[in-house]
């Protein structure tokens, strides 16, 4: 490529089943950074607690808010 020259690349623009499953994809992504989280936060919770019956009653009520979470379908 020659001194002072611009490259240019053209990008073809998306069609719509390519937005529908390009927008799939970013919610599921977004449920699985979800999934992580709550799995982050059991882990801790069980390292707080000696008690495994107050960590499994954390778990469900993570996992409850998960659930709605996902019912109020929040835009990515």
């Amino acid at each position: 490529m020659e001194k002072g020259k611009v490259q240019v690349h053209l990008i073809k623009p998306m069609n719509e089943g390519q937005k529908t499953v390009l927008m799939s994809l970013k919610k599921s992504l977004k449920i699985l950074e979800d999934v992580v989280d709550v799995m982050a936060q059991i882990k801790q919770s069980i390292k707080d607690t000696t008690h495994l019956d107050a960590s499994f009653k954390k778990f469900k009520e993570m996992v409850r808010a998960l659930k709605e979470r996902k019912k109020l379908k929040v835009e990515v």
